[in-house]
């Protein structure tokens, strides 16, 4: 018997978000500023820089590399996330 539609739907986008997970790296907590706390992570390389807030914003960086990884994914997937441009000068040391 063949699985329900709504049920290869989710399958699909369950296996989407556990790839994207597996691209995310290097997630940091960014200097607080004013208003949302925000985090830095890479995705293929490329730096973004996401914003904790809705229901994200009690989330706390620290935990482990899955549990970071977890956080910055949702926040990409919420839309609160940008890429960020490497020739700012906001980064530091930190990468």
């Amino acid at each position: 018997m063949n699985e329900p539609l709504s049920r290869q739907m989710i399958l699909s986008a369950s296996l989407a978000c556990e790839d994207l997970r597996k691209r995310i790296s290097d997630v940091r907590n960014k200097p607080y500023v004013s208003g949302h706390a925000e985090i830095f992570f890479r995705v293929d390389g490329i730096l973004h820089v996401g914003k904790m807030k809705g229901r994200n914003q009690d989330l706390i960086l620290g935990h482990g590399i899955e549990s970071d990884g977890a956080i910055a994914l949702r926040i990409l997937l919420d839309g609160d996330s940008e890429i960020q441009n490497p020739k700012k000068e906001l980064l530091g040391e930190m990468f």
